[in-house]
């Protein structure tokens, strides 16, 4: 080895009959230098627009009829939300609608190739009496089954919770409840910072005469003034 660098440092190196130039040598460092710049630059393009491929906003009245299309869809599904699709009414739509935009928060995803499909929504919104006024409760997420496994629960969750955090002190707590075999679901409140506070024995009707707990959860505003 330290023939071979006495070689290149005088200009040349030997290796059976061939004969490598130093100019050549360094002119090949440049080239995988540069191949491998590049490289980076397209996975690190590629990264950004996984990232920046979908976007949270505040939801509006404009919004209505494609919650009301995403929240059937889901209901629908297998493992959806609590209610049947047949539960879920226009009417349901307009009252968690109004009450987010009253005293809560409601985000929605649109689908970035077809801006008139929403496909993630989450709200929250306070309840009626004045002891829990420092509390959004009723949270609901719904994630369209085809947008699965692309991170928009955790997107949007965080988007949620780092709004409260950001721009209302008022909220000291964030309530929801999870059916307790929803594991997938129950590991993602977990890891936006949702703790269980406890468990509902017998409260989900599964079928017939089949009960499951509900385990009620709840994450703690560190801004909270009051």
């Amino acid at each position: 080895m330290k023939n071979i660098l006495l070689q290149i440092n005088k200009g040349k190196v030997d290796k059976g009959n061939k004969v490598i130039s130093f100019i050549n040598l360094i002119n090949f460092i440049n080239h995988f230098n540069l191949i491998t710049h590049f490289n980076l630059i397209n996975i690190s393009t590629s990264q950004l627009k996984q990232k920046t491929m979908f976007t949270t906003r505040l939801a509006n009245e404009n919004d209505f009829y494609k919650i009301y299309s995403l929240y059937k869809k889901v209901a629908s599904e297998k493992i959806g939300i609590a209610r049947s699709s047949e539960e879920i009414t226009e009417n349901y739509i307009h009252a968690f609608m109004k009450n987010a935009s009253g005293t809560g928060i409601e985000l929605v995803v649109e689908n970035p190739s077809n801006a008139n499909r929403i496909i993630a929504e989450i709200h929250c919104y306070k309840l009626t009496p004045k002891v829990f006024s420092h509390l959004l409760s009723e949270l609901t997420i719904v994630v369209d089954q085809d947008f699965h496994g692309k991170g928009l629960g955790k997107m949007i969750f965080k988007n949620l919770l780092d709004t409260i955090t950001e721009t209302r002190p008022d909220i000291l707590r964030v309530e929801l409840v999870a059916q307790e075999s929803n594991g997938k679901a129950i590991a993602l409140y977990k890891k936006v910072g949702f703790n269980i506070e406890g468990r509902f024995e017998k409260r989900i009707r599964t079928s017939g005469n089949n009960f499951e707990a509900d385990l009620p959860m709840a994450w703690i505003n560190p801004n909270f003034i009051g």
